[in-house]
């Protein structure tokens, strides 16, 4: 009852996508109920769409064959932190409604148990049309697997995404701290972080233009 480990998916590929219910499945199987107008009397192959014939034609678009690739990244609506969810399942989130939930001290701790069990997505507000980034670091806080970025613009936000995913060799992916994968969570909003502190030794091997009086 739990999503497979870093390592059990290695050299395996995840597909993300929403998959048929069985409400979807019964709306393709319902016959088309074009509509007709009293005016229409010399074009009865022609019938009016309705919004029940686009809605029929809009989920018959969906591919079942993508849909059977789907097992652990079904994309599921967010509607609420209560809602009933099973592991494979995963919601996406803007960064504002990401932001409107981790001020909330109780609705960051629901968050943050959500996030030891299934994966959850971060992504820009559509406003940032100069392509600008949020600070990744309060939600990776939390928990959140996958808080993407725009890779286009070269900034601090990117270089620290860089940074952290450097870790652990490169290979994709870093542990989460402990307190974010513990059932009883000790999270809080105001001590939590994703950094951590070290001590840096440097040797300096030449230098120059260092001026006066500066001592190593």
């Amino acid at each position: 009852d739990c999503l497979p480990s870093p390592e059990d998916l290695k050299y395996k590929i995840l597909v993300k996508a929403k998959k048929n219910t069985q409400e979807d499945q019964n709306i393709q199987d319902e016959p088309a109920s074009g509509k007709q107008s009293s005016d229409t009397k010399g074009l009865e192959n022609d019938p009016i769409p309705n919004k029940d014939v686009n809605q029929r034609e809009a989920e018959i678009a969906k591919s079942e064959a993508l849909g059977s690739l789907v097992n652990y990244c079904e994309a599921l609506k967010f509607v609420s932190l209560d809602q009933e969810r099973h592991f494979w399942q995963m919601f996406s989130l803007t960064e504002t409604k990401a932001l409107e939930i981790s001020k909330d001290e109780q609705n960051a701790k629901k968050f943050v148990q959500i996030n030891t069990r299934n994966l959850s997505r971060i992504y820009p507000k559509g406003t940032r049309t100069d392509s600008s980034n949020y600070d990744p670091f309060p939600f990776w806080s939390q928990g959140c697997q996958m808080v993407a970025l725009n890779f286009q613009t070269e900034d601090d936000k990117n270089q620290h995404n860089r940074a952290v995913f450097r870790q652990n060799g490169g290979c994709g992916y870093v542990l989460k701290p402990e307190y974010l994968t513990t059932k009883v969570s000790h999270y809080s909003v105001s001590k939590a972080t994703y950094e951590t502190k070290m001590n840096l030794k440097i040797k300096l091997l030449s230098g120059q233009h260092l001026g006066k009086g500066v001592m190593i």
